[in-house]
């Protein structure tokens, strides 16, 4: 680590101004862009591009396109990470998001919904879109999803759902065996779903962060001393915004540029790929830890500990490997990417962490105060 920055640390209780909004869509039947039946496009894909054009700090997470379990020239393997398990891998997509949009058509959607709704963390920021009743001649939310999700008397566990009016075609599974599939006509969503999606798309334009000490009443995000071990507990939303914030750090930003000394006669485009998350992944471990202890100890001068914990409130995946996520996720939607064995940090990456500005603070002389000259 650069040890002309030591003196920089994180701002532990600020707002972030316009941060960035993952929105993850969910659903079955996956078509991937390009190869669309007569032109007509996977929703997800629809979706995507409808909420993506609505504000450049909207990114759309759709798994399938970008992630995979095996090797690929084109999409990232979980195996790299150590994620083995789609159940994991989609609860913690679900936490980073803001928004969580479920198209329910299918046994496999039944299960994300149930899924996804034992979690409180995510079952506030569900939406469940369905295709309206005389489209596909059967009503999806039905049986148990109704008396569950959509009851008109016991409304506290209900999730919004959504109607839309999608046309349909028959999918030929086998020979003696076919099925609906359904489409956005035209490639839009519709003047009624546009409606609905406008009001479940607005968000608060501040993002509070706050890490503070624990009294006697229960904090999300918190840090606490046991004997001589410091506990830190916090919110994935958080750790986001911080980690987001280290885009703003020039000798962070200039440690990921920089080419690892043992890919240069690697060929192989894949590990390549690997090696360069993998760095930038470290580097973001390393100041994160580093910085946030600073901050504990600016914060609390007197605190005296001889180690650390941090745990992220929510799931029980390690803050390592939800870093290592975090980097697969910002390189899955185009806000990192790799050119000639180097990391390329996007425009779009450098204008949105530049709302996370202030989350970065240092000491002078014993005084703290925001400053941060990035590029």
């Amino acid at each position: 680590m650069n040890k002309t920055f030591d003196h920089i640390h994180f701002n532990l209780n600020t707002n972030v101004n316009n941060p960035l909004r993952i929105i993850f869509l969910c659903g079955s039947f996956f078509v991937f862009d390009g190869k669309e039946k007569d032109g007509r496009k996977d929703k997800r894909v629809v979706l995507r591009k409808y909420i993506e054009d609505l504000s450049p700090n909207f990114k759309c997470v759709i798994l399938e396109d970008k992630f995979l379990f095996s090797n690929d020239t084109e999409k990232l393997n979980y195996n790299d990470i150590d994620f083995k398990s789609l159940k994991i891998i989609e609860v913690l997509t679900s936490i980073m998001s803001d928004k969580v949009m479920v198209f329910h058509e299918s046994f496999s959607t039944a299960a994300e919904i149930g899924l996804f709704s034992g979690n409180t963390n995510i079952t506030n920021k569900m939406v469940i879109l369905a295709p309206d009743l005389y489209s596909i001649e059967e009503d999806v939310i039905s049986g148990f999803l109704k008396l569950s999700y959509n009851n008109d008397y016991f409304k506290d566990f209900n999730i919004e759902i959504l109607r839309y009016y999608p046309g349909v075609y028959n999918y030929d599974i086998s020979e003696n065996f076919r099925k609906y599939h359904t489409y956005f006509v035209g490639n839009e969503i519709g003047e009624s779903l546009d409606k609905s999606l406008r009001e479940q798309l607005k968000f608060e334009t501040e993002l509070r962060v706050k890490l503070s000490r624990r009294t006697n009443y229960t904090k999300k995000n918190y840090y606490s001393l046991l004997e001589n071990n410091l506990n830190i507990v916090m919110e994935t939303n958080n750790l986001i915004a911080y980690l987001m914030s280290l885009f703003t750090v020039k000798s962070v930003k200039s440690e990921m540029r920089t080419k690892r000394d043992d890919i240069d006669s690697i060929t192989d485009s894949v590990v390549i790929r690997r090696k360069i998350l993998f760095k930038v992944s470290a580097i973001l471990k390393e100041y994160f830890n580093d910085y946030i202890v600073k901050s504990i100890r600016a914060d609390n001068p007197s605190l005296e500990f001889e180690k650390y914990d941090i745990i992220l409130s929510g799931h029980e995946v390690t803050l390592s490997k939800t870093i290592d996520y975090f980097v697969y996720i910002i390189f899955g939607i185009g806000l990192i990417k790799i050119n000639e064995k180097k990391i390329v940090i996007t425009t779009e990456m450098e204008a949105i962490s530049a709302n996370y500005s202030n989350l970065i603070v240092k000491n002078a002389s014993g005084i703290l105060s925001e400053v941060l000259d990035f590029e």
